[in-house]
């Protein structure tokens, strides 16, 4: 198995992690992916580190990770930092982005 197999089956292990809340273990092995840059898992990153699950919150590591997924063309992570900009969540609240995002989400 080579290093990107690897990768890949410890995408889908956090997800799964994720998906069934086991957080800390969801973080253990989407952290490392999603500082690599994959969209999906800073995504699933930033709702843990949003919501404080699995791990201590921490909103504007959150922010970051969401607005990078956003900017790699993610949707769902387009539609979130939509309503983090709409809320007011995790960055001062921004109409005019929140717009733009959930926009660039339906496109």
């Amino acid at each position: 198995m080579d290093k990107y197999e690897n990768r890949a089956m410890e995408l889908e292990s956090g997800i799964a992690a994720f998906e069934t809340k086991n957080f800390a273990h969801a973080i253990k092995l989407l952290s490392p992916i999603a500082e690599e840059g994959n969209s999906e898992a800073m995504y699933r990153m930033a709702i843990m580190l949003q919501n404080g699950l699995g791990c201590i919150a921490d909103e504007a590591k959150a922010f970051r990770y969401m607005e990078s997924a956003a900017k790699n063309e993610y949707p769902l992570a387009q539609h979130a930092l939509g309503f983090m900009y709409f809320e007011g969540e995790c960055t001062e609240k921004n109409i005019d982005k929140s717009i733009e995002w959930f926009t660039k989400s339906a496109e």
